[in-house]
This record gives C-alpha cells, sequence and structure tokens, in this order.
C-alpha cells in the first residue's frame, strides 16, 4: 500500500475505532447533547503542504443539531498560518437503543506561510452567513521549513494509535549513520533534548493535558556531521483506543465549559 494510501486509511480506521467504541443507553438528561471529542493536538508540518487529522462529533438526533451531510463550509477560528483545504464526512450509525449519533470529519490541512497557531474553536456553517462555533480541544499548529533531509529517520515505524492518553510513545528508526536526534517537539514550548542525542525509541510524559485523547505530529530536529536537519513525525493518536462513558462525558462538559463568547 501506497504511503499516501495508507496514512487516509489509518485516519478512516481511527475514526471507525474511536466512534464505534461508545454507546450511550437512552436515560440521561443534558441540553448540550451535540458536541465534539475533546482531544488536544500538537501538529508539526511542512510549509506548503498537507496533513490530515480526524475529529469527532456526537449528536442527539432528537434534539438540535448540525447535519455535517449539508453544511457550507468549516474554518478554525483565529489560524492565520493555516487553513482547511478540504475535508470527508462519514455519517456514523449505531443501533435504536443508542442515545448518539455521530459524524467521523477527516481535516485535511493545509499550511500557508511558516508559523504558529493556537486553535481552540471550529466554525461551522448551515449555509453561506449563518454558522456555530463549537469548542474542539487546544491545537497547536506548527508551521516549519520543507524537511531539509526525510532520508535520516524512518517516521513510519512509530505507532499511530494507543490507549493510554498520558503517554506519547515513539519509535524512530535510523535510515542513515551517525544520527543524533537532538531536540524531539510534542506540544506548544514542549520538547526533549539532548546534545549528546536522544533515544530512537522512548515515550513522553504528556500529563500537561487532561484530554482524553491527544493527537501529537512530531517535530524531530536532527543531526549528522555537525550538519543541523528537520524532521516530521507521521502522527500518533494517544488515548483513542480506550474511549469510555467518563470520557464522552468529560468532552461534553469540556463544551460546556468552553463555550464561544462573541466580544
Amino acid at each position: 500500500m501506497k504511503k499516501k494510501n495508507l496514512v487516509s486509511f489509518i485516519v478512516a480506521v481511527i475514526a471507525i475505532v474511536f466512534i464505534s467504541q461508545y454507546l450511550i443507553p437512552i436515560g440521561s438528561d443534558n441540553t448540550y447533547d451535540d458536541f465534539f471529542y475533546w482531544i488536544d493536538g500538537y501538529v508539526a508540518f511542512e510549509e506548503n503542504s498537507q496533513t490530515s487529522f480526524a475529529l469527532t462529533y456526537y449528536y442527539n438526533k432528537n434534539k438540535s443539531y448540525t447535519n455535517f451531510n449539508k453544511i457550507n463550509r468549516m474554518e478554525f477560528m483565529n489560524a492565520d498560518n493555516v487553513s482547511i483545504a478540504n475535508y470527508t464526512i462519514a455519517d456514523m450509525k449505531f443501533g435504536k437503543n443508542a442515545k448518539y449519533s455521530a459524524y467521523s470529519i477527516t481535516i485535511n490541512l493545509l499550511s500557508n506561510s511558516i508559523g504558529t497557531d493556537s486553535v481552540h474553536y471550529l466554525k461551522i456553517y448551515t449555509d453561506t452567513i449563518n454558522y456555530k462555533i463549537y469548542p474542539i480541544g487546544s491545537w497547536f499548529f506548527d508551521i516549519g521549513p520543507k524537511e531539509s533531509n526525510p532520508d535520516l529517520l524512518d517516521t513510519w515505524s512509530s505507532p499511530v494509535i494507543t490507549d493510554n492518553s498520558s503517554e506519547f510513545p515513539y519509535s524512530y528508526k535510523v535510515i542513515s549513520k551517525n544520527i543524533k536526534i537532538r531536540e524531539l517537539w510534542y506540544g506548544e514550548n514542549q520538547f526533549l533534548e539532548s546534545a549528546d542525542g536522544l533515544k530512537y525509541e522512548n515515550k513522553v510524559n504528556i500529563t500537561s493535558s487532561t484530554a482524553p485523547v491527544k493527537y501529537i505530529k512530531s517535530k524531530i530536529i536532527v543531526e549528522k556531521n555537525n550538519q543541523i536537519y528537520t524532521v516530521y513525525g507521521k502522527g500518533c493518536y494517544s488515548g483513542a483506543m480506550s474511549t469510555s462513558d467518563e470520557s464522552i462525558e468529560l468532552s461534553k462538559q469540556y463544551y460546556f465549559n468552553n463555550q464561544y463568547q462573541k466580544k
């Protein structure tokens, strides 16, 4: 399978696994019955390129919700260096006793320029002028220069989904000799560094975020023959394999606590 097709396949599988694990019995009453699953993300990738990641929108079809099959467009709030190039939507069907239905939204993100964006809200237009704003978590987009030498590390060997939201595991195989990983960036102002070189395989504590899932697409600074190069990871959903009733309720509460306030 080609790597580009593999990425799309991985995103689709993650979205299906992520959604299909959770079916809420009818019975609980809550007025906040449409919301995005809470994910905090760090996404590092190169300028003038695209990358993809999945979000999940839950809704109670017996109450008011946004029909994603009929939306006009969507965009991030307060994003200068990235934009949504396009997206795909999968309408997920559950059993008749499930309280929630869901959409899986795979976003194809375009990097317009080098820089960083801190994003917390997704603006969804139901027609050309009407919209609703949803909190989606804390996302930090880190746009850097193009990979200066992609033949240094095999980033495809690293995990893409785990059941532990408190750790970011990575495993980068060395392609060329005499390679040192000098820095590994996994969040806004969060990185490991070593002049002697970091381990090629390790787990990073990411408990500074309480989100039930964290998506991390790392930035790796490597050294070879006294030259510095930038390499980008392929992305990992930490905690997405262990979706629970508690994490759904936590996401619903996150929506309630972080509703967008127009200024």
